[in-house]
């Protein structure tokens, strides 16, 4: 398959089945492939009407981003760069920060734009589509999902391998999260009230840079299990951990990074 063909139908594609990690090896990772900069703007455009999930050609696209006042004040709703917290570099979207209003959007996290390094979303919808780390953009740095409605498993084993803060409290995942293969540079794990049955952890392959991994609950109680050790490491736990002051600068209320 010629890449340069497969980058130019990729970037015009907007099936559901699409995968973000493609393009993700398109931007980062090839070095073969020189794609217009033009074609790669458009199937941005296309991932931020999915990630409200709409279309761009949708006359609801405008409706939700008014509701949740996330609309440009002059630029044309296709201009994502000028959305309400949108920020862009040279074009490309590196930070997402969508708060106290996204309560109103539906997100669909298949679709966060690749360039993207930044990602706070507080008390938004989720689409029905599960919440899949893997699909991720591979260079995202800090992920915080508050209250977002996620559900179901999760797979931190998956996680970008340059992420350094994720941080999903007030959620309803279940189930079994395994601390055995994490990136090297994360830092904070916050899966305040969740409701995870079981962490396995292998101490050794903890990352030296890991200061909390937090699974406070109020309904559910944790079962931590160390695959290497009779005890496991201390900075795995229970107990509430607050990051927000370390990353970045709180929002008016103290809820977290603005």
């Amino acid at each position: 398959i010629d890449p340069t063909e497969t980058t130019l139908t990729i970037t015009m594609m907007i099936s559901a089945s699409l995968s973000v990690t493609l393009l993700n090896s398109l931007l980062y990772t090839s070095s073969e492939i020189d794609a217009p900069l033009q074609k790669l703007r458009e199937f941005q455009i296309i991932c931020m009407t999915k990630l409200v999930s709409c279309f761009p050609w949708d006359g609801r696209l405008q409706a939700t981003l008014k509701n949740a006042r996330l609309s440009p004040q002059s630029d044309s709703i296709l201009n994502v760069c000028a959305w309400k917290g949108v920020e862009c570099f040279d074009g490309f979207i590196t930070k997402i920060s969508w708060w106290p209003h996204s309560s109103l959007l539906t997100v669909n996290y298949d679709w966060i734009p690749p360039t993207v390094q930044i990602l706070h979303i507080h008390r938004a919808h989720a689409s029905p589509f599960p919440f899949r780390t893997k699909q991720l953009p591979g260079f995202l740095q800090e992920c915080w999902l508050i209250g977002c409605h996620l559900q179901g498993e999760i797979d931190l084993r998956t996680l970008p391998h340059k992420i350094v803060v994720f941080s999903v409290p007030e959620n309803g995942f279940i189930g079994t999260v395994h601390l055995t293969h994490l990136p090297k540079l994360i830092r904070v794990i916050n899966f305040h009230n969740n409701h995870i049955s079981e962490v396995i952890v292998i101490n050794e392959n903890l990352p030296r840079t890991l200061s909390s991994a937090s699974f406070s609950q109020s309904s559910t109680k944790v079962n931590f299990v160390c695959m290497d050790g009779k005890m496991v490491d201390m900075r795995v736990n229970a107990n509430w951990y607050n990051p927000y002051g370390d990353w970045s600068d709180e929002d008016e209320n103290g809820l977290g990074p603005l």
